[in-house]
């Protein structure tokens, strides 16, 4: 596992935003996964979301009982 992975570029290119598991950032920390984004050329902020609150594209909750929280990470 990396701070920051392709797919989450890709994402960030196309979307604007990225999620984040509990656990990367548990693993890494905030901090080193903002520097990282910086690394590739992103100007990101990371905010806490609750996982209900997160929807797919069509607008369907999804959760992960396994996780308490999860990160959306936006570029600013």
């Amino acid at each position: 596992m990396k701070p920051v992975e392709k797919w989450m570029l890709g994402a960030l290119e196309k979307n604007g935003n990225t999620v984040l598991s509990y656990a990367r950032v548990r693993f890494f920390g905030i901090q080193a996964i903002i520097d990282e984004f910086a690394n590739y050329g992103y100007n990101v902020r990371i905010r806490e979301e609750q996982p209900e609150l997160i929807t797919d594209i069509t607008g369907n909750p999804i959760t992960n009982k396994k996780e308490r929280k999860c990160y959306i990470v936006e570029v600013i």
